[in-house]
């Protein structure tokens, strides 16, 4: 049964690495919508909404996140990216006016370098608990490889002249990049 897009708040367990519909909601006519989704751990959301067009989609990854759909109906399904079962929660509202960026999300299972997408502006690492995560952390390389800045697990940097930067971390993580789209 679908619920009202227009007052939506939606709470599901989303075991790890399975996907689980979040929320099936009708808001009668097609206008701006802002929808948000959390999580503990990180996720991807999969949407499914008719506006304008009919059965548009877009898939989307991290913890917080957070669209604006021009959109009569939505349809929401979360896969837990993490190792452990999570809540996810879901709050939609009726609003044009507000800000979002655009993230990229990049996983990598073991620690390298990767290069710094265009249009980046900054960026984070993201892993799940560790046993130390002092020793964790994102780091910032020029063109010829050199270390230009450095940042602990979950802080947010910005790229400057960085051409690439290097996961410093003994687990699976996540990138999460800002971009200026």
């Amino acid at each position: 049964m679908a619920v009202m897009l227009d007052t939506l708040q939606a709470t599901v367990q989303a075991p790890a690495g399975q996907e689980v519909k979040l929320f099936s909601a009708e808001g009668g006519c097609a206008a701006w919508r802002f929808l948000m989704v959390e999580a503990p751990v990180p996720l991807e959301l999969r949407l499914l909404w008719t506006g304008r067009l009919p059965n548009t989609r877009a898939r989307l990854t991290g913890r917080s996140l957070q669209v604006c759909l021009h959109a009569s109906q939505v349809e929401a399904w979360v896969t837990n990216l993490g190792s452990e079962a999570a809540e996810v929660t879901a709050g939609a509202a009726l609003s044009a006016e507000r800000v979002t960026q655009n993230v990229l999300d990049v996983a990598m299972a073991t620690q390298g370098s990767i290069a710094v997408p265009p249009f980046a502006l900054s960026a984070r690492l993201d892993a799940p608990p560790l046993d130390n995560p002092a020793t964790t952390r994102l780091e910032l390389l020029d063109g010829a490889g050199a270390v230009i800045a450095a940042v602990a697990l979950g802080q947010t940097v910005p790229l400057g002249r960085a051409a690439r930067v290097r996961t410093v971390c003994p687990a699976a993580h996540r990138v999460v990049f800002v971009l200026s789209l």
